[in-house]
């Protein structure tokens, strides 16, 4: 097979910013992705 064209660090890095996101909508405050990964 071939590699895929989005790595697994990527996708960490998208699921880590789209849960700082929600976390951040529902807290009423800003999320650092330091506070996720």
């Amino acid at each position: 097979g071939e590699e895929p064209a989005i790595g697994g660090r990527d996708n960490l890095k998208t699921m880590a910013l789209v849960e700082a996101a929600y976390r951040s909508a529902e807290e009423h405050r800003a999320v650092s992705l330091s506070e996720i990964v």
